[in-house]
C-alpha cells in the first residue's frame, strides 16, 4: 500500500494546497493522500474478512464513517484537496478487492 502511494505521488508530482501556513511545512506531493488511503484499506480488508458474519454491517458502518471523518480532517488541516482524498479511497478500493480476489478466488 505505501510503495502505491509512493508510485501515485511521483507519478502525478502535486502539490499540496497552501491555504494557510502550516507548522510543520509538508514538503511532500499531495496527491493521493495516504491518510485516507491506509484508512480505508483497513477498513475494506476488516469488512472483507468478517463478511460471513453478522458484524460486518457494523464494521462497515463505523469503519465507513472513521475513514469519512479522517478524510475530512485533511481537507480542515488544508493538506488536501478533496480529489486526492477521492484518489485515495479509490486506490485502496481497488487494491483490497484486487488482492481479495487473488488471494480467495484464484483465476483458473
Amino acid at each position: 500500500m505505501a510503495a502505491l502511494n509512493l508510485l501515485a505521488k511521483l507519478l502525478f508530482q502535486r502539490h499540496r494546497p497552501m491555504l494557510w501556513p502550516q507548522r510543520p511545512p509538508e514538503t511532500d506531493f499531495g496527491f493521493p493522500s495516504g491518510h485516507a488511503m491506509v484508512t480505508l484499506a483497513v477498513v475494506v480488508t476488516l469488512v472483507v474478512l468478517i463478511c460471513p458474519t453478522r458484524w460486518r454491517w457494523v464494521a462497515l458502518l463505523v469503519g465507513a464513517s472513521f475513514a469519512f471523518l479522517v478524510g475530512v480532517s485533511r481537507l480542515y488541516l488544508g493538506v488536501h484537496d478533496p480529489s486526492d482524498i477521492i484518489a485515495g479511497w479509490w486506490a485502496a478500493l481497488v487494491w483490497v478487492c484486487g488482492i481479495r480476489v487473488i488471494v480467495f478466488e484464484p483465476l483458473p
